[in-house]
């Protein structure tokens, strides 16, 4: 996954101050103009560029190309306008084929956030001198794509796994409408914090997969589990816990199974 820290070089800056004078730095970001609705950033290989006028566009890009010849740049420059569209170009014939790969990846973000994508969870790594992406999860490679058949391999694994995602959380959306209908809420649990919309997402490792439970993006988890096997075990081993001790007759796994 690209850095999130600011890469601006002060080359560039220098260059986009001279030819536009009356822009500011600012927050990792050079505002092209004092009205502050028009910017560039840089955020390791990408070159993210935020601008309407199409006189601008076409100028920011002459420098941003002749600068990246310059310099050596691998870098992918994206236009967006006030639509969330994205236009993309690369600096050189290197990282146009990194770019190609790209693109062809399905379930992309609108913003250009690769990782946002099934393995979102994931870290992702460009080479773009031997023009290949990896996926990592755990810090530890998950799948690498060199080519158009890693790609076509690599959707089709997504796809896979989209539809037992789906699958999934249909199964444990049933557990937790059953489990509302018959228990008692003494306390919080899993499946309460479930039903009262905390968020569930799915990562996908070199071992199987990891399961989280939580309501916001602090990364404070509430629940996970390293297998889609396990997960139901751990799921319904907590149902009869619950159960046992609100004296239910029954216990939840006999009549609630996957």
């Amino acid at each position: 996954m690209w850095n999130k820290y600011d890469t601006f070089p002060e080359e560039l800056y220098q260059i986009l101050a001279a030819r536009f004078p009356q822009g500011e730095r600012l927050m990792s970001k050079y505002f092209l103009s004092p009205a502050r609705n028009e910017h560039i950033r840089v955020q390791d290989f990408l070159v993210i560029v935020e601008a309407e006028d199409k006189t601008i566009r076409v100028t920011v890009l002459d420098i941003i190309k002749k600068y990246a010849n310059r310099y050596n740049k691998d870098w992918i420059i994206v236009f967006v306008n006030q639509e969330k569209k994205c236009e993309y170009f690369s600096s050189n014939k290197r990282t146009n084929e990194v770019l190609n790969l790209l693109l062809s990846i399905e379930n992309l973000s609108s913003d250009f956030d690769f990782t946002n994508n099934i393995f979102y969870n994931s870290s992702m790594l460009l080479n773009m001198e031997e023009q290949t992406i990896t996926y990592l999860s755990d810090k530890k490679e998950l799948i690498k794509i060199t080519n158009h058949e890693d790609i076509q391999l690599f959707n089709k694994l997504q796809q896979e796994i989209i539809d037992e995602i789906s699958s999934l959380k249909e199964k444990i959306l049933f557990v937790v409408k059953k489990y509302d209908e018959k228990a008692h809420y003494s306390r919080f649990d899993v499946l309460n914090l479930f039903a009262q919309n905390f968020i569930f997402k799915i990562q996908k490792t070199n071992n199987g997969w990891k399961v989280f439970f939580y309501k916001s993006f602090n990364n404070d988890y509430i629940f996970l589990s390293d297998s889609l096997v396990s997960l139901q075990d751990d799921l319904l081993e907590l149902a009869d816990k619950h159960a046992r001790e609100e004296r239910f007759v029954a216990l939840f796994r006999d009549d609630y199974e996957f």
